[in-house]
């Protein structure tokens, strides 16, 4: 578990999707928002540093940033999780050197990098599987009884890696390694819940040693724990403690105490969580949904302090309103500022970690919702139109006034246990 003087308290966290940020070359909104890559780099995001620090943001969370498979189909990997080399950068994003300036750049602004890591599966086009498709060292992957191969939520072209194959575990090791070395602050795990924490303990452990050797910190362990309803033949792929149960209650209904289970199941083996509860529940409060539509606000505001006391004290649980995978706010909203301010408040009064996806603070919407047009709804490109403004966005504002409070706090909070 993580001391509590750690940045993370009262931490304001940016998330990026590399691909869809800034390119030092030519401005991304121009091209149209679609599957393909549109050219956002790590350089991109190193030259809009001042920008960020400006912001008040403490930490940036970048996006798998791997090398990806570059066979031309009609979804191509631009979001990064569709990995043939975990020691690589992905050319179209930079090198390890840009990732290593990027880092350096950051740290001497005072800015942590929590980089998204995806150890529960590879693209279909990554080497292990093609020697699998022929018969070679097929024990790297999982497999279901029938002797077909487990994929990541049912994708055939994502394949569920054996984490108890020793080359498996030890390329997934050195991912952590090489990118903790090369300037990574923390790591976010995509799909714990398809992982076994067996496989975390070891993680925790070669980053404890590399982190004396380095004289640095041992990085955070953030997972993302997503428990949805899901066929029961997918379920073979999931290593959640008691997931039999958790199945059921989602089956029947109670979605919200599954999801609420789930993340507190990681409470002894992760350093945190994104609380995807804690996001439902604000979005479906706001937008009117469900019964919450009719629990007045203070009551509202009782429950979300009620739930902090399901977690440890130094058991991170990010707060958020929206990220890569759900319709931005803005649009969930129907484009009412007040309603958008009103969530950011809920998340900005815990002294966990806040997150903001890209543009939010610019007021980015989306031209259709993500079961229309699909995850390309909310991953346009950055609005930097909209910075350069002569008068800078309303939410633009609210949300550097919100993290510089919060940046105080934070520093009050660290002289008090200094004292």
């Amino acid at each position: 578990m993580i001391s509590l003087y750690h940045p993370f308290y009262y931490g304001n966290i940016y998330h990026i999707l590399v691909d869809r940020f800034s390119s030092e070359n030519q401005s991304l909104e121009t091209k149209e928002n679609s599957n393909q890559f549109l050219g956002g780099t790590l350089k991109g995001i190193t030259s809009r540093m001042n920008y960020l620090k400006e912001l008040g943001c403490s930490t940036i969370f970048l996006s798998p940033i791997y090398k990806n498979h570059t066979t031309i189909t009609k979804y191509m990997p631009y979001h990064g999780y569709h990995i043939i080399d975990f020691n690589d950068v992905d050319p179209r994003f930079g090198t390890k050197n840009d990732f290593k300036q990027l880092c350096e750049v950051a740290h001497q602004n005072n800015i942590s990098i929590l980089l998204d890591i995806v150890p529960n599966h590879v693209s279909c086009y990554h080497p292990w599987v093609e020697e699998a498709m022929k018969g070679i060292r097929t024990e790297r992957f999982r497999w279901y009884p029938d002797g077909n191969p487990m994929h990541f939520l049912g994708y055939n072209e994502l394949w569920k890696v054996n984490h108890n194959d020793t080359e498996v575990k030890q390329s997934l090791l050195n991912a952590f390694l090489e990118f903790y070395e090369l300037g990574a602050d923390d790591f976010r795990i995509d799909h714990a819940i398809g992982i076994p924490n067996s496989f975390f303990k070891e993680v925790r452990k070669v980053l404890q040693e590399k982190a004396k050797e380095l004289k640095r910190r041992v990085p955070l362990l953030i997972g993302e724990v997503w428990f949805g309803g899901c066929e029961r033949r997918i379920l073979q792929t999931i290593e959640t403690p008691m997931k039999g149960v958790l199945w059921w209650l989602s089956k029947i209904g109670f979605n919200g105490i599954c999801q609420e289970l789930a993340q507190m199941m990681y409470i002894h083996v992760l350093d945190g969580v994104l609380d995807i509860r804690g996001c439902t529940l604000i979005r479906d409060y706001l937008s009117g949904n469900g019964r919450l539509k009719y629990v007045p606000e203070f009551l509202f505001k009782f429950l979300l302090w009620l739930r902090k006391w399901l977690y440890p004290r130094n058991f991170l649980g990010g707060l958020f309103v929206d990220n890569h995978d759900m319709d931005r706010i803005m649009f969930t909203m129907n484009g009412d500022i007040n309603k958008v301010k009103h969530a950011l408040n809920f998340i900005s009064k815990n002294d966990g970690p806040m997150y903001v996806y890209y543009g939010t603070e610019v007021g980015m919407s989306q031209v259709a919702s993500k079961e229309t047009i699909g995850d390309i709804a909310m991953r346009a490109p950055m609005m930097w139109s909209l910075v350069e403004l002569p008068k800078p966005p309303e939410l633009f504002d609210f949300i550097q006034t919100t993290w510089k409070e919060r940046n105080n706090k934070a520093r009050r909070f660290i002289k008090e246990k200094d004292e």
